[in-house]
Parts: structure tokens; sequence; C-alpha cells
């Protein structure tokens, strides 16, 4: 039961992660993929041509490949996230320390009172003679 519990707890934790940041994942991903393979590619051709010249400078661009793409990441997927949710918990913050009873918008007399009556209640509270009059009419 607890590790059942465990496992609903982990995916529902990893899926609420990854929900907004799948598609910058993804293209993370597939980016570096690709600035491998093509690394593997050319030492392959490198093996094959026996030519090393540019070999220092293709490692030097795949680990700077690598590292633009991670920070391309994190400046427009994980900064955002960052951000939207500091300006999330500051509302929040805002909205809690926000008094009330200084919005003017004419009910505060309802807001001061105990309990509110029904129709039925203030019906029965009125005086006799304003209810027969009105039930003549």
């Amino acid at each position: 039961m607890l590790k059942s519990f465990l496992k609903f707890t982990a995916v529902v934790w990893i899926a609420k992660t990854l929900k907004p940041r799948w598609k910058g994942l993804l293209f993370l991903f597939g980016s570096i993929l690709a600035m491998l393979v093509a690394h593997n590619e050319y030492l392959s051709y490198v093996v094959i041509t026996e030519d090393h010249a540019y070999l220092k400078a293709s490692y030097w661009l795949k680990y700077t490949s690598v590292l633009l793409a991670l920070l391309i990441y994190v400046m427009f997927q994980e900064l955002p996230l960052r951000r939207s949710k500091a300006l999330t918990e500051a509302n929040d913050n805002m909205l809690r320390n926000l008094d009330i009873k200084e919005v003017a918008d004419g009910f505060d007399f309802l807001r001061e009172k105990k309990q509110l009556k029904t129709h039925g209640e203030q019906l029965l509270d009125k005086p006799e003679a304003s209810r027969i009059s009105r039930a003549q009419t």
C-alpha cells in the first residue's frame, strides 16, 4: 500500500514538474543529440581520412554548443518559470495582506451583521398592520 502510494506520488510530482517544461526539454535533448551525432560523424570521417587537423577544434565546438544549448534552455524556459512563480507568490501575499474592510463596494452594512435574515424571517418580523395592508392589495 505504501509502496504504491509512493510510486503514485513520484509520478504525480514528475508530471507536475515536467508539464510546463516538456517542450523546452524536448528541444534541449534533440539539439544535444543532433550535436553528438554530428560530432560522431566527424570522428568517423577523421578515422577514415586520418586528418587530425581540426580534431581539437571539433571537441571545443561540441562542448561549447552543448553549453550554449543549456544556456538557451535556462534563459528561455527556466527563468520565465521562476519569475512567474515569484510573481504569483507575490500576488498571493499581497492579496492576503489586503484588508477586506478597506474595499468600499457598498456592502459594508452586510459584512457587519452577525447573521442575515431570509425573506420569510423579514416578513415575520414586520408589524401585523403592514402585512395585512400588503395582503389586501
